[in-house]
């Protein structure tokens, strides 16, 4: 719950994001191959997971989509794309690049079979992305993924004997019922 603020969480997250796209218009089209995407999507997880303080059991796609982090694969194909317009003098308009990354972004997150609880919240990425208020923080990140001090998480741990609600008795303590 404690340590860094949101503003550093996002401040390291970027500072990785660059790390992990260095060079990103040249290995951009290897990502056609599904296990080069999940490799490089690997440490962009771990990032988007401390930057919303999620649990390490909440999914990759459940902590993209909380944290605002566009999918790495994604924002490489747009680099990708921007260096060859670029190189062959094709003015590149960075808004409508960005509207296409996030639609085909949105695609993946309708068609993805994780992170249903958080899809049933935060069905529009875009609309998610643009907001103008509120940090995700500890608590929030929890009711958002499901993951979190639950009765129904915490017994599918075995961290607790029974699935229900210590404050009213509700047979089933999870997200909706919280």
């Amino acid at each position: 719950m404690g340590g860094a603020s949101q503003k550093k969480r996002r401040l390291l997250a970027k500072v990785v994001m660059n790390q992990l796209l260095y060079a990103s218009p040249i290995w951009a089209g290897s990502l056609s191959f599904t296990t080069n995407v999940e490799t490089i999507e690997g440490p962009q997880r771990k990032i988007a997971l401390r930057y919303v303080r999620a649990y390490r059991t909440v999914s990759k796609a459940a902590a993209l989509v909380v944290s605002g982090m566009v999918p790495a694969h994604l924002l490489a194909m747009e680099q990708q794309k921007r260096y060859i317009n670029r190189c062959e003098g094709i003015e590149f308009n960075e808004a409508e690049e960005r509207n296409a990354t996030i639609r085909k972004w949105q695609d993946e997150w309708k068609n993805s079979d994780k992170g249903k609880w958080t899809v049933r919240l935060i069905p529009d990425i875009k609309h998610w992305l643009l907001r103008k208020y509120g940090n995700c923080d500890f608590h929030l990140t929890q009711m958002l993924t499901g993951h979190g001090c639950f009765g129904q998480y915490l017994t599918k741990y075995k961290k607790r004997q029974s699935p229900e609600c210590v404050d009213c008795g509700s047979a089933e303590d999870n997200a909706e019922h919280t």
